[in-house]
């Protein structure tokens, strides 16, 4: 009693914890008691307030970054520990960031192999412990089907078959087909086992159709081109972003004409190729990135071959790529892309030449897009291009692109690029949606150096 400044205490002799009838009468009582002494209860809250005002106020602010004195992992079962921290891309020992960790997350969560990730900090003497739980997706195999349409390559429906774990724990297959105007197959096994290198397996083909253009850009002829390959490689992997090794490439190559303008022969032609490559990933969205880069670099030595008896004289073809992704406020991001060719020895056969033009992805070999030209219009043996995209999001998941690239191509050496007075250049100025269905992109695009303007329109996601 001595430590309170006002007791209040109503006279309720026949009330206990189980008169729930008397529920008004107590009601009324302690209203009634605590009003003879409202003045003093008005001096106390008064007497708080300024406490209150002289004190000094905390200053809160949300958790931004914390020392991490280890990493766990719990509920894998079917996934590695080097997996799922190949994904987190975080380590003990140091400063972490909420950002960082979130994005670490949302890498594991999107690998589409766990139906929940969480995590869980344990406060230490100094730092915290961070445990990631995460629960597995129960099914191992996933099917997925999509539509896809865009100007080089026409329509084509989608099917993706993925399983999980064939063999070898860490293990994932991969068959990629679509079927429509061009149709195209790819077929991916690898086993990721971190930095020990391990076998893998790939299986392409594609089949569309492509034009030759003469010096005053005129088609001159069409060709159906069929391509297909077989490829054993080994691959190490280091935390889910950088990945380097080296293969051997069974390829075949058709190209018959469709129409007879040129005195040309038909080509049906198999390669024996070695390859070494190095590729690193750290975009935090495929499609629209906000950070991030990528690099990609492959040296290829190209032989044509007769029934693995019989070996021409070699060529080389070494080619790199990078782009960095950044961002400007929170509505506009931008994309820059350096890209560089060059084949090294005698002159390879069509199907490995440097070729420029249009605005789509995942060309196969050394079909680069190049703005302001038809898709594969530019050929050559050494080239160079620099591009930027910008993307302003004026709604949510919708753009205005405005992309740009400069190039040189040159049909003698990587030293003449250089050397020559022509430059390349092309624009585009377009409209991006990011639908759940995949990118959708509608550009119209020119070059300074004629005055045609192409339409390209992509709809739907790539492989």
């Amino acid at each position: 009693v001595d430590s309170v400044d006002i007791l209040i205490k109503p006279r309720l002799p026949e009330a206990g914890i189980t008169t729930f009838d008397l529920f008004d009468s107590i009601v009324a009582e302690g209203e009634a008691a605590a009003r003879k002494q409202l003045p003093l209860l008005k001096a106390l809250a008064n007497k708080d307030a300024v406490k209150k005002i002289n004190q000094p106020q905390p200053d809160a602010k949300p958790l931004t970054s914390f020392f991490v004195n280890s990493i766990s992992i719990e509920g894998n079962t079917n996934s590695s520990e080097d997996f799922i921290r190949g994904k987190l891309r975080l380590k003990g020992n140091q400063v972490i960031t909420i950002d960082r960790l979130n994005n670490g997350l949302d890498r594991l969560y999107g690998s589409k192999y766990f139906e929940n990730v969480d995590y869980v900090l344990n406060p230490k003497d100094s730092g915290y412990d961070l445990k990631i739980r995460v629960s597995e997706n129960p099914s191992l195999t996933q099917v997925r089907l999509g539509l896809h349409y865009d100007t080089d390559f026409k329509t084509a429906a989608l099917l993706n078959y993925t399983q999980r774990n064939i063999l070898f724990a860490n293990s994932r297959f991969s068959l990629d087909v679509a079927i429509g105007d061009n149709p195209r197959v790819n077929l991916n096994y690898f086993v990721d086992r971190g930095l020990l290198p391990t076998l893998g397996f790939k299986f392409r083909a594609n089949s569309f159709e492509t034009r030759l253009y003469d010096q005053e850009r005129d088609p001159i002829n069409q060709l159906s081109y069929l391509d297909y390959s077989i490829d054993f490689f080994l691959q190490s992997t280091f935390r889910d972003a950088y990945a380097f090794g080296g293969g051997i490439q069974l390829e075949g190559v058709s190209l018959n004409q469709n129409i007879q303008i040129l005195d040309q022969q038909n080509l049906n032609s198999d390669y024996i190729n070695y390859y070494g490559f190095l590729d690193f990933d750290s975009f935090n969205d495929a499609n629209f990135p906000t950070d991030g880069f990528k690099f990609e670099a492959k040296a290829r030595i190209i032989a044509r071959q007769e029934d693995l008896n019989r070996f021409f004289e070699p060529s080389s073809v070494i080619d790199a790529t990078f782009s960095q992704a950044a961002s400007y406020g929170d509505n506009l991001r931008v994309v820059a892309r350096v890209f560089g060719a060059t084949v090294i020895g005698p002159d390879v056969e069509y199907p490995y030449n440097i070729f420029f033009g249009s605005i789509g992805k995942n060309y196969i070999n050394y079909i680069q897009p190049f703005i302001g030209y038809r898709y594969m219009e530019l050929q050559g043996r050494s080239g160079v291009s620099l591009r930027a995209d910008l993307f302003y999001q004026f709604y949510k998941n919708h753009y205005i692109s405005l992309r740009g690239n400069v190039g040189k191509l040159e049909a003698t050496s990587f030293s003449e690029l250089f050397g020559s007075d022509i430059l390349l250049d092309g624009y585009s100025l377009g409209y991006s949606f990011d639908s759940p269905i995949g990118p959708l992109e509608i550009n119209l695009a020119g070059s300074s150096n004629h005055s045609d303007i192409y339409t390209y329109i992509s709809l739907g996601f790539w492989f």
